[in-house]
């Protein structure tokens, strides 16, 4: 299914170094750049300060899974690497091939996490989110860096790893302010 579903995307696009040009430059926006540039506008404002810090930690995270575990454990080809025929829209898009294996594309997992954790505190700021990590995988599946499969599985480890970290910040929160109170009452019954 896999192969058959980049080899439509080539037959379809294969000759628009347009639709190729647009895919490089979407799939930018999975790169670690990218989302510490989001991260550190977020952070500057007040209001998304929590959904900056979420999404930092999330994207962290995912990155380190999918790089360091997930690709050392489980390997597989690239679509271009199984059909050669398939590294076309990447040389439309003068874009450099990545390694000859994969598992789970990584960009769509950290942008996921950056969606979902946005999404987690506003919908003004998750709707954008999500169709930024939606648009970022697609533009993997068009290029054919990934399959579509490894971009689900990145689209999955994305959202597990920002609802983990979400409820780990809240519940850290809570945890912080509990002992906070705590130690107001002992201060206050001291005093008295």
């Amino acid at each position: 299914m896999d192969i058959q579903i980049s080899r439509w995307i080539v037959n379809t696009f294969g000759e628009s170094k347009v639709v190729a040009t647009i895919a490089k430059i979407i799939t930018y926006g999975g790169s670690v750049w990218f989302i510490l540039g989001i991260v550190a506008i977020l952070f500057v404002f007040k209001k998304t300060r929590k959904a900056a810090i979420c999404a930092a930690a999330a994207a962290l995270l995912t990155y380190i899974l999918n790089d360091f575990a997930i690709k050392l454990i489980v390997r597989r080809d690239r679509p271009f690497v199984a059909d050669p025929a398939l590294a076309q829209m990447c040389e439309l898009a003068k874009y450099k091939f990545p390694d000859g294996f994969s598992m789970a594309s990584g960009h769509s997992a950290v942008s996921m996490a950056v969606g979902v954790s946005l999404m987690m505190h506003s919908w003004k700021l998750g709707v954008p989110g999500m169709i930024y990590s939606f648009l970022v995988g697609l533009s993997r599946i068009v290029l054919c860096v990934h399959y579509f499969t490894d971009v689900l599985a990145g689209f999955v480890l994305g959202t597990i790893v920002a609802i983990l970290v979400y409820f780990a910040i809240v519940l850290i929160k809570k945890i912080y302010q509990n002992r906070k109170k705590k130690n107001e009452n002992i201060s206050a019954s001291i005093k008295q």
